[in-house]
Formats: structure tokens, C-alpha cells, sequence
């Protein structure tokens, strides 16, 4: 079962981010793959689901590539605010609360001022592009 649409997304950028965008860096293809495939499974053929995912990946690059004083803090309140807290248990909103916070926390010691800089802004751009990529494939199947 699937908490629903962001939440998969928000949990795999957590996570890879929690490795911090080196692994992207280090690792593009698999980085790729493993974004996408985990993106594809997380849509599960639902082209409402891959639609929504589409809108909140292409909305995040905008803002990300527009902005440049994105921080931690911006990119936490933006992915904090796509997710239906209501619709979840209260054990899925425990867990993903936890799951970004650690991942906040890890980020913002890695980078002191918060601000993400230009390479750091591309990398998560290009990783939002992949998942991007994969949920239009679906949305286009409709």
C-alpha cells in the first residue's frame, strides 16, 4: 500500500540526500536508476498519482533554479507542505516527520549557512529531473 503520491518521493529524496549529493556526483547512473525505479514503483501504473508527482518535481526545479538563496529551510517547509498529514496514520506521519528531520538536520550541518550552493542546486534539480521523467512516462499511458 502506498502512503500516497508525494510521500514516496519525499522519502526517496530524503534518503538519498541523506548520503548527501555526492552520491549523485559519484554515482550518476546508478543515482538514476535507483531514483527512477523507485519513482516507477511508488506509481504503481497510477497516472493521477504520476501526475501529481510530475507537478511537485517540475514546481520544486523552478523554484530551486529560480532561487537563489534556497535553503535547507525553504526546501523543508516546501516538501512539509505537499504532504497530506490528514490522510496519513498516525505512525506514517511519525515516520516521515522523523525521516525529514534527521534529513534536515544532516544537511544543514553539512552545509552551515543552509543556503545551497550553485553545484548543490544543480544536483538536486537534475535528481527532481529523473523522477520528473519517470512520472510523465506514466502520465502520458492515461
Amino acid at each position: 500500500m502506498h502512503l500516497f503520491s508525494a510521500t514516496g518521493i519525499i522519502l526517496i529524496i530524503a534518503f538519498i540526500f541523506m548520503a548527501g549529493c555526492s552520491f549523485i556526483e559519484d554515482n550518476p547512473n546508478t543515482a538514476r536508476l535507483t531514483t527512477q525505479y523507485a519513482t516507477a514503483k511508488i506509481i504503481d501504473n497510477d497516472s493521477a498519482r504520476a501526475a501529481r508527482i510530475v507537478v511537485i518535481a517540475s514546481n520544486a526545479r523552478a523554484t530551486i533554479g529560480e532561487d537563489s538563496t534556497a535553503t535547507i529551510a525553504k526546501l523543508d517547509d516546501y516538501v512539509r507542505s505537499q504532504i497530506r498529514w490528514n490522510s496519513l496514520s498516525p505512525e506514517d506521519s511519525i515516520l516521515i516527520d522523523a525521516v525529514l528531520s534527521s534529513a534536515s538536520d544532516r544537511l544543514q550541518e553539512e552545509i552551515s549557512d543552509g543556503l545551497l550552493d550553485p553545484d548543490q542546486r544543480v544536483a538536486l534539480s537534475e535528481f527532481l529531473s529523473w523522477i520528473e521523467e519517470v512520472a510523465a512516462r506514466y502520465e502520458v499511458q492515461k
